[in-house]
């Protein structure tokens, strides 16, 4: 139950709550495409009010496929993880 007795809440680890907020704080900062919206899309299907597991990796992968293009390969806009990681 919530301190305002309003509803239920699912804790999580607050270690797990830094380092997405950490995460999150520097995604929003780089000059990236759309990492930090991938992350929070990823960090709400896994922990939000209807879970879904498989939407929640899909935009892991998606997270962290857009940030490590950004930083590889800035003026690649079709580079994948495959190709950032033979860079």
């Amino acid at each position: 139950m919530t301190d305002a007795r309003t509803g239920l809440e699912l804790r999580i680890d607050e270690t797990a709550q830094q380092a997405l907020s950490s995460a999150l704080a520097a995604a929003r900062t780089a000059q990236s495409g759309s990492d930090a919206e991938r992350l929070a899309d990823a960090w709400k299907c896994a922990y939000g009010r209807d879970p879904d597991p498989s939407k929640a990796y899909s935009e892991a992968i998606k997270a962290v496929e857009s940030a490590s293009t950004s930083v590889n390969e800035p003026s690649n806009g079709k580079a994948t993880l495959g190709s950032s990681l033979e860079w």
